[in-house]
């Protein structure tokens, strides 16, 4: 996506269209001026305002096209956008379903609604499918899959987008589940390659590197496909899910801070953005002179709490088919379904030295922290 669109926008801009402009311009100001809670707000917010955008649009143009009543759809949110995480930069994904065929009225019904969010310079993926489509591409690519797991209704036909969601989970997610676990353990040595491990790194990226926010994505995905056993009790206990949705509120609200801050849709955190970023998250006045210090080290923090449930949570409910090396473990440690841990009979509080030496072996074994 480009920067946000300058105040006085295209003539000829449909209502609907206008409202959406002046709101995210309204969203921006407020996130570049009031610190952090702002910035915490604004990708729910701003999703919000896109929500209004679509229904205002069908209604503008509902006259226009009166063959919606033989053939009924469902405008449906997926991906990031269905999960309500808009940043200023992020794409807009949504699906115009319709049951058993794609009407002849579809072609100009979806250029109506989607033309405007173009002529703002938004960034738009779209898709004009039937439910059979969806289910197709889904089964075959584990990508539309994902974004498919993060779907949500905007308008349409109700029992359409229900019947669309039972057959997404009943054909795709249940038959699919551990080919589509082992996709993501594929994708995630891919992502290390490629970004990084971003719990640890100077310039860390944002969504991808691990840690990032496609972990904490991952986690509900994979909790979803692969369910605890009857009897068994949660990975996580209350404060831990606490935990991970503080982690990734603030993870979030950093990444819409570095999209303002780069002027652009952009993930990695350069060192050359970090002092803006920090100082649009407020750390600036929080901390004068010590304010990326401090950004950087909450940032990791945080990223490496996500990234270590991710690895608990594949560790016990999807194990990996290469697994970790086989080397003893020293004294004091013990290997665990989710990870390394320490022996019962070890007391790092009398020993603090283990506290150290747990993550060497775990370095060495190629395991998690339990």
């Amino acid at each position: 996506m480009q920067s946000e669109p300058e105040p006085n926008g295209p003539a000829g801009q449909p209502p609907s269209a206008r409202d959406l402009r002046e709101g995210r311009e309204g969203l921006r100001q407020a996130a570049m001026r009031d610190g952090r809670d702002a910035l915490a707000a604004f990708a729910a917010a701003c999703s919000d305002r896109t929500d209004a955008y679509f229904r205002a649009r069908l209604a503008e143009i509902a006259t226009d096209f009166p063959d919606q009543a033989k053939d009924p759809f469902a405008l449906v949110a997926v991906g990031g956008y269905g999960r309500g995480e808009l940043c200023p930069g992020s794409d807009i994904d949504v699906l115009l379903v319709f049951a058993r065929r794609i009407p002849k009225y579809a072609e100009p019904f979806s250029q109506a609604l989607f033309f405007p969010l173009w002529d703002l310079g938004l960034d738009l993926g779209h898709g004009v499918r039937t439910v059979r489509d969806c289910l197709t591409l889904a089964k075959d690519d584990f990508q539309v899959l994902a974004s498919l797991v993060d779907a949500r209704l905007l308008a349409g036909d109700t029992a359409l987008f229900r019947d669309f969601l039972a057959q997404v989970e009943k054909k795709a997610l249940r038959r699919k589940a551990g080919r589509f676990a082992e996709w993501i353990s594929s994708r995630n040595a891919e992502r290390e390659r490629t970004f990084g491990d971003a719990s640890g790194l100077l310039e860390p990226e944002l969504k991808n590197g691990l840690g990032g926010l496609r972990d904490a994505h991952q986690i509900r995905w994979l909790a979803r496909v692969l369910p605890s056993r009857p009897g068994e009790p949660p990975l996580f206990d209350a404060n831990e899910t606490d935990e991970l949705a503080r982690s990734e509120a603030f993870v979030l609200a950093a990444r819409t801070a570095l999209h303002l801050a780069a002027g652009r849709k952009n993930d990695k955190l350069f060192f050359e953005l970090a002092p803006r970023v920090a100082e649009l998250l407020s750390y600036a006045a929080e901390t004068p002179g010590l304010a990326v210090e401090r950004f950087l080290s909450d940032l990791h923090q945080a990223m490496g709490r996500i990234k270590a449930m991710r690895e608990a949570l594949f560790a016990t409910r999807a194990p990996d088919k290469h697994p970790p090396r086989a080397i003893g473990l020293p004294r004091g440690m013990a290997r665990q379904p989710d990870g390394l841990a320490f022996a019962p009979d070890a007391d790092p509080g009398r020993e603090p030295l283990l506290a150290l030496e747990i993550f060497r072996a775990a370095a060495a074994a190629g395991l998690p922290l339990a």
